[in-house]
């Protein structure tokens, strides 16, 4: 899988083109997200379809009501990119920040475990 610039748009081509009318979506361009977007999706409880469908459409500009018609396959893909924009403003890790920090040391006057074993050895 390629590396995603977070700061780039990503193109999603659909299995199934949505249509509306004289309306035909073949492809998703999801822009790189701001708050704008995930306040689009306020409006709706989390971790619901129509959430997702609302900060897609957000992301997109595809009108909510065309996702109605789109095929498990793609829903299934395009929550992936939601996903990963959600992760980007609710995560506890920024998933694109470059820069690792080691480990965090143990204050000083932390006991040490009382057991050396780890939960593999149990």
């Amino acid at each position: 899988m390629a590396k995603i610039n977070p700061f780039e748009n990503e193109v999603m081509t659909l299995r199934v083109p949505l249509k509306s009318g004289e309306v035909t979506v073949d492809t998703l361009t999801f822009h790189p997200p701001t708050v704008k977007d995930a306040l689009a999706t306020d409006k709706y409880p989390p971790d619901t379809v129509a959430n997702a469908i609302a900060m897609a459409s957000s992301l997109t500009g595809v009108p909510e009501v065309l996702f109605s018609s789109m095929v498990p396959e793609d829903f299934a893909d395009m929550c992936v990119i939601v996903g990963r924009t959600k992760q980007r403003f609710f995560g506890e890790i920024n998933l694109f920040d470059t820069q690792k920090e080691g480990p965090t040391s143990a204050e000083a006057d932390t006991a040490k475990p009382a057991s050396q074993k780890t939960s593999a050895q149990l």
